[in-house]
Order: C-alpha cells, then sequence, then structure tokens
C-alpha cells in the first residue's frame, strides 16, 4: 500500500522521539482492501483496521476512528486524520507535530490549501463560494481551505467523541469545540488511484 510506505518514510526519523500507532478505516469497500489491512496488520504490530458494515461516507468512517482512540488508546497523546489516496501529503506530518509542541496551549493544527493546481477554474469558484456562504451562515468561524488532514490533541479527540450528531459536518464541529488550533499551508497532490465520490 504506497500510503503505508509514504507514512513509514515520514515518520522514520520520528520513531526515536514519538511512538505511532496506524488505524486505517475501511468505509464498506468492495475491493481486496481489508484484506490486504488484515495481512498488513499481522505483519506489523503497528497496524490496526477497522472495518464498517458497508459504506457510510467520510463523516461517519471518521468519527468510528475517533471513537475507537477514545475507547482503546488512553495512552494517545494526539491523532492525525488523513485521506488514504494520498493527495494529503505524509512528509508534512512532522511539521503538524513540531507546530503542535512548540505552540503553547495549541490543541490543534489543521492543514491549510494554499493553491488547488489539479482543480478546474470551475471547481476552485464554486469551493470559495461554498467557503464564502459558510462564513455567512455560521455564527463559529470555520477556516477556508482546511479540511480533514489535520492533528488533534487527546483534549480535542475527546470532546469530538462527546458530540454525538447523526448529521456530521466535522470541518465545523473542529471549530465548534473552541480549543486554539494552527494552520500551516500545503498544496494537494494528485490522487493516487479512485475518483472522489464528491459531487
Amino acid at each position: 500500500m504506497p500510503l503505508y510506505h509514504a507514512i513509514q518514510q515520514a515518520l522514520s526519523h520520528l520513531s526515536s522521539t514519538y511512538r505511532f500507532n496506524l488505524l486505517f478505516i475501511d468505509d464498506g469497500s468492495q475491493d481486496d482492501s481489508l484484506a490486504f489491512l488484515q495481512a498488513l496488520a499481522n505483519e506489523d504490530d503497528k497496524v490496526n483496521w477497522l472495518s464498517l458494515s458497508r459504506n457510510f461516507g467520510k463523516e461517519i468512517a471518521l468519527s468510528a476512528g475517533l471513537d475507537h482512540v477514545c475507547d482503546d488508546n488512553p495512552h494517545c497523546d494526539a491523532v492525525i486524520l488523513m485521506d488514504a489516496d494520498l493527495q494529503h501529503p505524509p512528509p508534512l506530518i512532522p511539521q503538524m507535530l513540531s507546530v503542535w509542541q512548540s505552540e503553547p496551549g495549541c490543541e490543534g493544527v489543521y492543514a491549510q490549501i494554499a493553491e488547488r493546481p489539479h482543480e478546474s477554474w470551475l471547481k476552485k469558484r464554486l469551493t470559495a463560494f461554498f467557503y464564502a456562504c459558510l462564513r455567512r451562515l455560521s455564527k463559529v468561524p470555520i477556516p477556508p481551505q482546511a479540511g480533514d488532514f489535520r492533528l488533534l490533541s487527546r483534549k480535542m479527540v475527546k470532546a469530538l467523541c462527546a458530540l454525538r450528531e447523526q448529521h456530521r459536518y466535522l470541518k465545523g464541529l473542529y471549530a465548534w469545540v473552541g480549543f486554539p488550533q494552527k494552520s500551516i499551508p500545503y498544496t494537494p497532490q494528485f490522487r493516487h488511484a479512485g475518483t472522489s465520490k464528491y459531487s
């Protein structure tokens, strides 16, 4: 799995400072992803996986992962969320950790898109329009161009796990819980495989 190897490479020089575990969420995949994850977990004791009974969508899959961290990892200090298509570059992980540890009181670090070189003019305009509408409608400031690629402290994870909305918009909930957070810029990479399910 290219994502696994990219993460391993990004974390290789941090292993003496941090202890990492990897949790992969299989959101009802129809291919051999689950079998691959099971084999990977047998080879690497730092790898864990969750398999959902069907495709519930990204928000529920991420929420299931956060619940798992809250329940099964009492000594976890922070969680980093990222997509599996390699648009979220693993080499940014050390920078996230550095910002989180160097900023007193910081409970989260989110990657904010600086530019979108691989997207059409129309997609860029519609994205800008969406965030403009969101700013006008929301009482809580939601950072524009910030997605789910982010570091969350354990305190933030526990606060998010306490929210049990059925229809979840995590990018709004990250802001709603109110903890101090910092941003770092990044440029999304080409999707490694598959196509986006978002219209």
